[in-house]
Order: structure tokens, then C-alpha cells, then sequence
């Protein structure tokens, strides 16, 4: 990944607060849930967080879409509780 994707992601992690229970479906682990937090800014396919929703106050899941190039499909995003 260059140098300027790598500095816009992490500016991306920065400004968005990324809920530890939001999942996605990842094409590099078969399709499995991953914790988007925990996986995807430091993914080399990640290309950030798309704004469905500008300005709304929906829950994480709902407003955003993952932006991954691994395989270019749209995934949903779950929110799993935590115990």
C-alpha cells in the first residue's frame, strides 16, 4: 500500500468512530464476520468507510459501508453484543 492510501486511512480511523461490535463479512477469511475496528484500517484492501447517510443520526451499521478492494461487493455491517 503507498505511502498517501496509507496516511488517508489513517486519517479515516482518526475522524470516525468505528464501534468494536460492528462486523463484516470478509472475503479474505471466506466470507466469516470480522470486527471492522479490529481488521480493516490495517488491511492493505481497505479504502475506508463510505457515508451512506450524511449528517443522520442512524447507528454505525446502518450509515456506513466498508470500502474494501479485496473483492469489490458490497458487504453489510452487523453490530453483535457484546458479554
Amino acid at each position: 500500500m503507498n505511502e498517501s492510501v496509507k496516511q488517508s486511512l489513517d486519517q479515516v480511523k482518526q475522524m470516525i468512530d468505528i464501534p468494536l461490535a460492528s462486523h463484516v463479512r470478509c472475503p479474505l477469511a471466506n466470507f466469516r464476520l470480522r470486527g471492522v475496528a479490529a481488521h480493516c484500517p490495517g488491511c492493505e484492501h481497505f479504502r475506508g468507510l463510505e457515508d451512506r447517510f450524511p449528517g443522520s443520526k442512524l447507528a454505525f451499521e446502518r450509515r456506513y459501508s466498508v470500502l474494501c478492494h479485496a473483492r469489490p461487493t458490497a458487504r453489510e455491517l452487523f453490530e453483535l453484543e457484546t458479554t
